[in-house]
């Protein structure tokens, strides 16, 4: 009987140590896992989602945003709900959020002078990269 609970104890010791290596074996793969890798504000990058702030929310910027082009080179705009805020989003982690000016169709951005503005159905964006445009029906 004494052998039986000596076995009995070698197994529960033995199963132990399996399950607890592969717990760690789990949380090291964590990393690797599509939806793991959510940013400060909970957004999942692999996913296609990052913050913005002018809608307080994880967005895909393609299927929420306008696109405005320059040539070859495009960014995305994002105006919030209540229209006071455009942001900007482009390549090489080019983000700008404008503020807009009360009694205009301009948005500007007081630290870096990016503006957005809305004349004859056109949008344009002013920025260090360029003049982007998005003409309605485009």
């Amino acid at each position: 009987m004494r052998k039986i609970a000596t076995i009995y104890s070698l197994l529960f010791v033995l199963a132990a140590g399996i399950i607890a290596g592969s717990l760690q074996s789990c949380q090291g793969s964590m990393k690797h896992i599509v939806g793991a890798d959510r940013d400060d504000h909970g957004c999942i990058a692999s996913a296609g989602y990052t913050w913005s702030y002018a809608l307080h929310d994880c967005v895909r910027i393609w299927e929420v945003g306008e696109e405005l082009s320059y040539g070859q080179n495009t960014i995305s705009l994002v105006f919030s709900t209540d229209s006071l805020f455009a942001e900007l989003f482009g390549k090489d982690e080019f983000h700008v959020i404008c503020r807009k000016k009360k009694g205009e169709s301009l948005w500007v951005a007081r630290q870096t002078g990016e503006k957005v503005y809305i004349r004859n159905g056109v949008t344009t964006a002013e920025t260090r990269n360029g003049v982007f445009t998005r003409t309605p029906g485009k």
